[in-house]
């Protein structure tokens, strides 16, 4: 299963400040000690929701934005992710061990789905793109 951080920044402003996102995914119970953290720091959290049904431990997917400086935000939120558990929780995943080139078979599917990176990582291939042709404006 992938349980994600994804941090970015946009383009920066004549002061150095960009908008800021991230999400993350959290315990059901680290959610009120992760959120105080990023709004002590002034970060917006505009979602929490869930993206699977029965799952255990409950998961819970956070997103956050601020205007900021790059560098700054990242400090912000490392101070928050302190707040999460660092301890093994849940069940060990059942490793299938099957013959396949995993490599090759995600830059295969990188390129049907058009993604702009994919990774292998533990066996896990992660495809992520970009909606450039979207024009949107937050925050003003």
């Amino acid at each position: 299963m992938f349980l994600p951080h994804a941090f970015s920044f946009e383009s920066m402003d004549s002061e150095g400040r960009a908008l800021c996102i991230g999400e993350t995914v959290v315990l059901q119970k680290e959610i009120n000690p992760f959120i105080s953290v990023l709004r002590e720091h002034g970060i917006i959290v505009n979602a929490i929701h869930n993206h699977w049904l029965f799952d255990k431990p409950r998961l819970m997917y956070m997103h956050f934005e601020s205007i900021d400086e790059p560098l700054s935000f990242a400090r912000k939120v490392r101070d928050a992710v302190k707040e999460l558990t660092t301890d093994q929780v849940g069940a060990a995943p059942k490793v299938h061990t099957h013959e396949f080139d995993v490599t090759g078979l995600c830059d295969k599917f990188n390129d049907l789905l058009g993604g702009t990176i994919h990774t292998v990582e533990n066996g896990i291939c992660t495809v992520m793109g970009l909606r450039t042709e979207i024009n949107a404006v937050v925050l003003g």
